[in-house]
């Protein structure tokens, strides 16, 4: 079953993007990184995406609006 998740772009000094994240909802749970080639693209530094975990991976469904 998808969920919608904040999707967080972090950059480095440079203004390049390291990698993105989502916060998974409390401290215990923690942060679900992504790597960039593996986020659609989108401008700006969050997006709301629906991502679907599948047999432990993690699969972004559909590009940011």
């Amino acid at each position: 079953m998808a969920q919608t998740y904040r999707l967080q772009r972090f950059r480095d000094s440079d203004g390049r993007t390291l990698f993105f994240a989502i916060f998974l909802g409390t401290r215990r749970r923690g942060w679900k990184t992504f790597k960039p080639e593996e986020v659609p693209d989108f401008d700006g530094e969050t997006a709301d995406v629906r991502i679907e975990k599948r047999a432990g991976q993690w699969i972004i469904l559909a590009a940011p609006e």
